[in-house]
């Protein structure tokens, strides 16, 4: 008891072979308190009963997780989908072969340590405890999974936290304070890391250098590189260059779904990592953990789970459209530095667009 209120607590004063006592209790309990949500305001009206508290942020994420689908947004990213590379039918056979015993021990031991479980409450040190006797059934509950075109309900079932985005108490006060960060249960994880390994395979033909998130080799520190290169040239000589952070609105929540799927369909991405993508997002739902209580659920039509191994690579993709909107279009004139002209840069939804002119700055924003 007094051992798992020391992991709840996320206590690290513990040394190896310390017995934890009752101290471990008041730390859970001081930590749970940490996290609780008083009060929210809205309409001007400052709310501090618990039960109305949570219903209100759920009808914010009900509106905000429902489908946001339009046809207009729909058609116009429709065609900027055309923008995106194909994989060569070589590489999309290579991404067909079946899921293998190794993949999912793979998968299974990359998983990190000391992390909140899902609805389930089953972490990740117990799979990799028993991982020769749990490997063999996750490999047939894959390949049913497959054979039905479904991933058994408690794949699709998630808790979502919370996460102050300030310290700032009257920001905290809103809805729009506050992070989503999805909890899956372990099993999924581990199917979401085996999509996660075959995309990282090809992501590197598919998204380009602009993007460095999720992608292994790439390193933000690029970006920034890049950018400090820019103002230092810009600097030392007469030119010129609007530099425009976006900020794109929770881009990760309002990822539109049947967009996502037709993204993926058109770069060629085969027949295990689509599929296995449609069926995480098909027919999911979540309930938030608030003030210690589970709401009822809600359903989830749009986003991408903040807290999945597979959403950063996801995103990548669903944003490159836009990236390349913005590298090809002639109306935006970019920075040429060491002879490549740099037009964008981003790190998940942090994008920057680099304008030689006003034009460009009119058009880039046009296009956004």
């Amino acid at each position: 008891r007094y051992q798992g209120a020391v992991v709840r607590a996320r206590a690290e004063k513990y040394f190896l072979g310390e017995q934890p006592t009752k101290r471990a209790m008041e730390e859970e309990k001081r930590y749970a308190m940490s996290k609780e949500i008083p009060e929210i305001e809205q309409n001007s009206v400052l709310i501090q009963d618990k039960a109305i508290i949570a219903n209100v942020f759920c009808e914010h994420y009900k509106e905000l997780f429902g489908n946001n689908e339009t046809s207009k947004d729909y058609e116009y990213l429709k065609e900027l989908v055309s923008l995106l590379p194909q994989l060569d039918q070589q590489s999309t056979k290579e991404l067909e072969e079946p899921f293998s015993i190794d993949e999912i021990e793979k998968a299974v031991d990359a998983l990190p340590n000391k992390k909140t479980p899902g609805p389930d409450g089953i972490t990740a040190e117990f799979y990799k405890l028993r991982k020769n006797i749990l490997c063999p059934i996750l490999l047939a509950i894959f390949q049913e999974a497959y054979a039905t075109n479904s991933l058994p309900p408690s794949f699709l079932r998630t808790h979502t936290i919370l996460i102050p985005k300030t310290d700032d108490k009257q920001k905290l006060l809103h809805v729009t304070g506050y992070r989503p960060i999805t909890l899956c249960n372990v099993d999924y994880k581990i199917f979401a890391k085996m999509l996660t390994n075959r995309l990282q395979r090809v992501i590197c033909d598919l998204v380009g250098n602009h993007q460095t998130c999720g992608i292994r080799g790439r390193a933000i520190q690029t970006n920034v590189h890049i950018a400090r290169s820019v103002l230092e040239c810009v600097t030392d000589s007469s030119n010129q260059i609007a530099i425009l952070q976006i900020d794109l609105a929770k881009a990760f929540d309002r990822v539109c779904h049947s967009v996502l799927f037709t993204i993926l369909s058109y770069v060629g991405v085969g027949n295990m990592i689509f599929e296995g993508v449609k069926m995480s997002y098909s027919n999911c739902y979540t309930s938030l953990v608030i003030n210690n209580n589970v709401t009822t659920k809600i359903p989830v039509r749009s986003s991408v789970r903040q807290g999945c191994p597979l959403s950063p690579l996801l995103f990548t993709l669903y944003l490159e459209p836009l990236c390349q909107s913005i590298k090809r279009s002639e109306q935006v004139q970019g920075y040429v530095l060491c002879k490549t002209e740099i037009k964008v840069q981003a790190y998940a939804d942090d994008v920057a667009y680099f304008c030689k002119d006003k034009k460009s700055v009119t058009h880039a924003i046009e296009l956004t």
